[in-house]
């Protein structure tokens, strides 16, 4: 009997179609998907036009700054780097005359044309524009989510560089990337726009003295496309022991042939036709005899065409203009005035492969006293500037 019950219960379990195998559920917890955004803002803008910095009358020693606020908009952690592209339309490179310095400043400092960034320049920040500025695709700087923090960017130009009259328009390119250089995530770009920096076009009065003079100038001194590196004003001359050059006064302005009352600056052009235009005016410290500050000074400037460097060179005139004013100077002892002499009549004039451009100052014979004229150091950048 147990065996044929044995037998029957297997034949039953035998039946087929009436399997069965075990189940073993296991569950897993812990595991969250959610949205995020990768939001980098310059100056609250996706696309903002960077005009803080932006000047049209740069020369040498000059420096202008403006500050950019960089902003993680997203709700993710990111890093970024900033890179700077320039254009030169006009051929002259200008951009590649400027040194660049970027701090962490939240404000400019000073006034142009010493608009600056005071603080210290951040690590990893370059000091040219082109290429990276601060940072790098693989040196990006941290930024938290709703975090800010400013850039102050400062472009200056050295002493003695050159006065082209060249543009320059500067593209900063910030790059946001959320996630580790090894796996990046997200991307963000943002190009700022309307950066434009411009030098002059000037032709400085200089000398060629290292120090004061121990005779008085027979011939014309260098007119330069440099602006000037000299920290000293000397005496230029031996009719007084004052800094700067004397002038006595003269009937005839400009056309004196007296070095004492009508003083030249020439610059070759060389082997290429040099043409300027627009409107020519002469920037000059001047001061009447011994510093006077109460009565009339009358100065006479003149721009002209020579066909050599020699004191007797038969020049033609191209402009001329003159300045009348009491009181001429400024007030007090070793108080230079600053004067602006326009010349005309403007427009556009080519002066011819080996010949020289002439700038002459004169003290007219209606200036009250003898005159005297500052220039050819950092502080006196005395000028003619074509506008």
């Amino acid at each position: 009997m147990r065996l044929v019950l044995g037998l029957g219960i297997f034949a039953v379990l035998a039946i087929p179609g009436t399997t069965a195998a075990w189940v073993d559920p296991v569950s897993v917890s812990g595991t969250t998907l959610r949205t995020g955004t990768a939001d980098l803002k310059v100056n609250n803008s996706d696309a903002p036009a960077f005009t803080a910095m932006n000047a049209s009358t740069m020369e040498g020693g000059d420096s202008t700054a403006g500050v950019l606020t960089v902003k993680n908009a997203g709700d993710v952690p990111l890093s970024y780097y900033l890179s700077t592209s320039a254009t030169n339309a006009d051929g002259k490179s200008l951009a590649a005359q400027f040194t660049v310095k970027v701090t962490g400043d939240a404000g400019t400092s000073g006034s142009f044309p010493n608009l600056t960034c005071s603080g210290s320049a951040l690590a990893s920040s370059g000091i040219a524009f082109g290429g990276d500025l601060l940072g790098s695709s693989t040196n990006r700087r941290s930024l938290a989510a709703g975090g800010t923090e400013t850039l102050c960017v400062q472009a200056s130009l050295a002493n003695g560089t050159a006065a082209l009259g060249g543009t320059t328009n500067i593209t900063f390119t910030f790059t946001a990337i959320t996630g580790s250089t090894a796996v990046p995530g997200w991307a963000d770009t943002v190009q700022t726009s309307g950066t434009t920096l411009a030098m002059i076009n000037a032709f400085y009065l200089g000398t060629g003295l290292t120090a004061d003079a121990t005779t008085n100038p027979s011939a014309p001194q260098p007119l330069r496309r440099t602006s000037p590196t000299n920290t000293t004003l000397f005496n230029y001359d031996t009719r007084d022991s004052l800094p700067g050059l004397l002038l006595n006064q003269g009937a005839n302005g400009v056309s004196e042939t007296g070095y004492n009352k009508n003083m030249r600056w020439n610059m070759a052009v060389g082997a290429s036709p040099l043409t300027i235009s627009g409107t020519a005016r002469l920037r000059i410290w001047s001061a009447l005899k011994a510093w006077d500050a109460t009565r009339l000074g009358v100065t006479e400037a003149g721009l002209f065409d020579c066909p050599d460097n020699t004191p007797t060179a038969s020049c033609t005139q191209i402009a001329i203009g003159s300045l009348s004013e009491q009181p001429w100077s400024s007030g007090g002892a070793n108080s230079w005035a600053l004067k602006s002499i326009v010349l005309s009549p403007s427009g556009s004039y080519t002066f011819a492969a080996g010949r020289y451009v002439q700038v002459r100052v004169a003290a007219d014979a209606a200036s009250a006293l003898d005159e005297m004229y500052a220039y050819d150091t950092t502080t006196y950048k005395t000028a003619l500037i074509i506008q």
